[in-house]
């Protein structure tokens, strides 16, 4: 089984709605997963009860795989992050199987305080594989720049 791991950052200075705000958190994961290949045999170790005839529960179990990161993915993040916005990231290995019923972050719905920040779209985004970022600004902690 591969090793994968999720990713996330807390931000500093992070725009939302006119505001700057301190200590959002922002989960990253894989945009764009149309790339990412794994093997039925792979997904059965990694999603408890997988079965592609379930098909809306399979792409959803599929894509929350797809979204996680191997380790020299997460060491170029580290890298733009770190540039680009002074952030440390922080990541840990995914612990498996999934559930066959899970989804991933790419599939919340989103509104409110709860949304999607997009990397991949920001001018002279380095990365080769595309990362946005979920936060939910009702978290607490979050602390309005002064």
């Amino acid at each position: 089984m591969r090793n994968l791991y999720r990713a996330w950052i807390i931000a500093k200075n992070f725009p939302f709605r006119g505001s700057r705000y301190n200590n959002v958190k922002l989960k990253l994961f894989r945009w764009n997963t149309e790339n990412v290949n794994y093997s039925t045999k792979e997904f059965k170790e990694m999603i408890s009860g997988h079965d592609r005839r379930k098909k809306r529960d399979a792409f959803l179990s599929e894509d929350a795989v797809k979204e996680l990161f191997i380790i020299d993915e997460i060491k170029q993040i580290s890298a733009y992050m770190k540039d680009k916005y002074d952030a440390d990231v922080e990541f840990k290995a995914e612990n498996f199987p999934y559930p066959f019923n899970v989804m991933g972050f790419g599939a919340y719905p989103v509104g409110g305080g709860l949304d999607f920040y997009c990397f991949y779209a920001e001018k002279d985004y380095p990365l080769s594989f595309e990362i946005a970022g979920l936060f939910d600004m009702t978290d607490e902690g979050i602390a309005v720049q002064k």
